[in-house]
């Protein structure tokens, strides 16, 4: 009896456990929301996500992602996923890595990373009928903020 009340008191622990890790959602915590008109008929929404901290406190991952939609379509999604350390008198960029996705006709090229202070960067071009820029940032602030 004991080990079936063990169980099943280990099971709930798991339950609630794994419900509340996902409490954020799969995606983090998304902190910041903008739609820009690019002009050419190219709107560009970008989200900022900031994940959850595991591990070391003084270290903080998040990712930005761009939606590029032109002419009412979704043509492009791009993804810069970031982390950086920061110890609440300054923040530095430490990773920076990129992703893409684009729709039948269009492509994705050119792609550069970075880490520069407490910004990471990418850039990168998305054609098809017409050229779109990429330029993407997300930083740090020195108390752990994701921006």
């Amino acid at each position: 009896m004991k080990k079936i009340a063990s169980l099943i008191s280990t099971m709930a622990f798991l339950l609630v456990f794994s419900l509340s890790c996902f409490a954020e959602g799969p995606q983090g915590k998304l902190v910041e929301t903008t739609t820009q008109n690019l002009g050419k008929g190219v709107i560009c929404t970008t989200m900022v996500y900031e994940m959850p901290t595991y591990g070391r406190s003084n270290e903080k991952s998040g990712y930005t992602v761009q939606s590029y939609s032109y002419a009412g379509r979704t043509v492009a999604t791009v993804q810069l996923n970031a982390r950086f350390s920061y110890d609440y008198s300054s923040a530095t960029a430490t990773y920076a890595s990129g992703s893409s996705s684009t729709a039948s006709g269009w492509s994705y090229g050119g792609q550069s990373t970075w880490c520069s202070g407490n910004t990471a960067h990418l850039t990168a071009t998305v054609s098809g009928s017409i050229s779109i820029p990429v330029n993407l940032s997300i930083s740090c602030s020195p108390s752990g903020n994701i921006s």
